[in-house]
């Protein structure tokens, strides 16, 4: 059997792509995998055509497909079967904030040809069926996305841990609050953190607990900290992935949609930050205002554990009980 795994907007291969090519290359015999990697997203218009072609090249020949985004759209492909696994992107929160808000707002095509959808969450069903034009896709429910489904592993939130441990030993046995930002603040407009008081904020925080940060206005903040402060304090930076922190934190602050969804998905604690006024914290401010933190300084305020809005927002963003996602799409092509 052949898989295509396909991308074409400079996400490459995904975590949850590559835990589901995983998967298959240990559960289904003679298994081959072909890829269609590009980035269409280039400014060079050459190059931006070129990958356009090779896209119409490579659609006529695969069969089977597994998609994490429409940028090779099901519609394309002659033969197999086409499959996306709905990974909550930041289109996914910019068409429910038009369908919203929008009374003329028109359904688009996108993912009009892709014959299964893992929903992962009953967001992503609403978003898939008020937003889009799916006549003949059938959404799975009760299905998580591949890395959700990974993050519930005892075995893998272990690993990440440890893996963070050896970089930031003053962490070992603490409860992790994660501050992940996405995007950057317009040159041209003042840092939502100018009046962060980051010092104020760790004298707040009993000694339990350690705060992780990929925010580089943050860590600018963090130059006047003593360091006595490197108890509880530490920056990402690019060289490590920010999302393993998703496996093991609990608590989290973040401007992220795929991150706050994915997290939402241990039970644990997520809250919205104003940070680029992105489509998610717009969606938040609106639907889930007390969950939404203008503030930054008003962070301590939120250490109180599992909350009731917190479950609410849980069960919107997540199967709680789920199958094993890999083992759906398996079924799907191997009956």
């Amino acid at each position: 059997m052949k898989i295509s795994i396909s991308s074409s907007r400079k996400r490459g291969l995904t975590p949850d792509l590559r835990l589901v090519q995983k998967y298959f290359k240990n559960n289904i015999e003679d298994i081959e995998f072909s890829y269609f990697m590009a980035d269409e997203t280039s400014k060079n218009r050459m190059a931006k055509k070129g990958f356009k072609d090779a896209k119409k090249r490579y659609c006529n020949t695969v069969e089977n497909v597994i998609c994490v985004d429409a940028s090779i759209q099901g519609k394309k492909y002659k033969t197999g079967k086409k499959v996306l696994i709905a990974v909550p992107y930041d289109y996914q929160f910019k068409a429910v904030n038009r369908v919203e808000t929008e009374s003329d707002y028109k359904r688009t095509n996108s993912f009009k040809g892709f014959d299964y959808i893992i929903a992962g969450s009953p967001f992503a069903k609403d978003v898939y069926t008020k937003c889009y034009n799916i006549p003949n896709s059938q959404i799975i429910e009760k299905v998580v996305t591949p890395m959700a489904w990974n993050m519930r592993r005892e075995k893998a939130a272990k690993d990440s841990r440890e893996k963070y441990e050896t970089m930031f030993p003053k962490m070992k046995g603490k409860k992790v609050i994660a501050i992940l930002t996405n995007g950057k603040v317009k040159k041209d407009e003042p840092s939502p953190y100018e009046g962060f008081d980051l010092k104020k904020a760790l004298d707040n925080i009993d000694s339990s607990y350690f705060v992780l940060t990929n925010s580089e206005e943050i860590l600018n903040n963090a130059i006047t900290l003593g360091n006595e402060y490197t108890e509880k304090f530490a920056y990402i930076n690019k060289a490590l992935d920010s999302r393993r922190i998703l496996y093991f934190a609990e608590y989290l602050f973040t401007n992220s949609g795929m991150y706050a969804s994915y997290m939402s998905g241990r039970e644990k604690p997520v809250y919205c930050i104003n940070y680029t006024e992105n489509n998610f914290e717009m969606f938040m401010k609106r639907r889930f205002p007390d969950l939404y933190i203008g503030d930054l300084n008003k962070i301590t305020e939120h250490l109180k554990g599992y909350q009731d809005i917190n479950k609410r927002f849980t069960q919107y963003f997540s199967y709680v009980e789920s199958e094993n996602p890999c083992e759906v799409i398996k079924g799907i092509y191997v009956k």
